[in-house]
C-alpha cells in the first residue's frame, strides 16, 4: 500500500477513543492525523488525548438537506490515496459502501 506519512478523516460523527484504537491497532498512531467532523446541536464530544491528532469542528446551522461527506485521505511517501465511504467513525457503525482510489503518484 505504501509508506504512510499522515492522514485525514472527514466525517459527520467521530468517537476519538475508537479512532485512536483503530490507529493504534494499525500501528500508525505515531503519525499525524487530522479529523474534520460535523458539530451538531446538542452533540457532546470528548477531544483526542494525543497531540498528533488534530481536530477541526465544522459547524452547521441545519441538520437537514446537507450532504455529509465521509472521506479518508492517506498521504504516503509514494503518493496519495482517497477512500470514500458511508460510515461514521464509531464502533457501532458498519461498512455499507466503500470506494478506494489507486495510489496516485505525487505530481512534479
Amino acid at each position: 500500500m505504501g509508506t504512510l506519512v499522515e492522514s485525514a478523516q472527514f466525517t459527520c460523527t467521530v468517537d476519538m477513543e475508537y479512532l485512536t484504537e483503530v490507529y493504534r491497532a494499525a500501528r500508525v498512531l505515531h503519525l499525524p492525523v487530522t479529523v474534520l467532523y460535523l458539530c451538531l446541536r446538542n452533540q457532546t464530544h470528548e477531544p483526542a488525548d494525543d497531540p498528533l491528532i488534530g481536530e477541526i469542528k465544522v459547524h452547521q446551522k441545519s441538520i437537514y438537506a446537507t450532504q455529509r461527506t465521509k472521506l479518508m485521505m492517506f498521504c504516503y511517501k509514494e503518493g496519495l490515496r482517497l477512500v470514500v465511504h458511508t460510515f461514521n467513525l464509531l464502533p457501532t457503525q458498519s461498512i455499507s459502501g466503500l470506494w478506494m482510489s489507486p495510489l496516485c503518484p505525487a505530481l512534479g
